[in-house]
């Protein structure tokens, strides 16, 4: 540009054009100026065209991401709806002695409702890959256009650490149950998968056993269970808003 500058000068010294070489200067300049716009435009729309890529990118992670987890809540749905109903009929006395008269070291392994539900863990969690990168996304065109970003956002925020936290409640309530059971005769047998007589009657008989459902049942079948269907109500408004933003792109 300056070199430009100089020469311009130097042609109006030698001539005395004046009026001329000025137009032809301001000519010259108003078409360097455009170029490097056209070239900015240019720029910034392929810019926008690699972040649009990237943020659809990272859509299709978090669906997917998303669907797997669904399908395992709704498997531990499925578990825990089986757990009520079993913790409910020992806390009923609905168990007749008749029925686990008749468990035998060779039917015990077939039997459902002859295992302690009270030492039985089933964590939740989701996978934030997909997440994370979103989060580390500049998504402020997209969040002006609509809701979507954030609210991924809230639902993950919601769940991802009150997940963590009731995993790591029950955890501690199976291992302080599982470290009571050392103290009787059947620990062992227990512990190995082992038929033994003494503890069916423990688990249809024990008061001690019905106490520890009970406190089971309301930081699992209450909390637990209750968080992970509410995550899959939201989860399954998120969704369809997802997928349909990948179809669009």
């Amino acid at each position: 540009m300056i070199k430009f500058f100089r020469n311009i000068r130097k042609k109006l010294l030698e001539q005395g054009k004046t009026a001329n070489y000025l137009k032809y200067a301001i000519g010259e300049i108003i078409l360097v100026v455009i170029g490097i716009l056209i070239a900015l435009q240019i720029n910034n729309w392929n810019e926008k065209r690699k972040s649009q890529a990237n943020l659809s990118s990272i859509y299709k992670q978090i669906h997917t991401e998303l669907i797997t987890d669904t399908l395992r809540a709704k498997q531990n749905v499925s578990l825990y709806n089986e757990q009520t109903k079993r913790i409910q009929d020992i806390l009923d006395g609905k168990i007749n002695k008749t029925f686990y008269d008749t468990i035998t070291s060779s039917n015990y392994k077939d039997c459902k409702i002859c295992g302690s539900d009270v030492t039985y863990l089933n964590p939740n969690a989701l996978y934030t890959k997909g997440y994370l990168l979103l989060k580390n996304t500049n998504t402020q065109t997209e969040a002006q256009r609509d809701s979507l970003p954030d609210m991924i956002d809230n639902l993950y925020s919601e769940y991802v650490d009150a997940f963590r936290g009731d995993n790591q409640n029950v955890t501690n309530l199976v291992l302080e149950n599982a470290k009571d059971y050392e103290a009787y005769s059947w620990y062992v047998d227990w512990a190995e998968k082992r038929f033994n007589k003494d503890f069916i009657t423990y688990l249809f008989e024990s008061e001690d056993y019905k106490k520890k459902l009970a406190t089971y049942k309301v930081y699992v079948i209450k909390n637990q269970q209750r968080r992970v269907e509410s995550f899959l109500e939201e989860a399954r408004n998120v969704l369809p808003l997802i997928d349909n933003r990948i179809k669009n792109k």
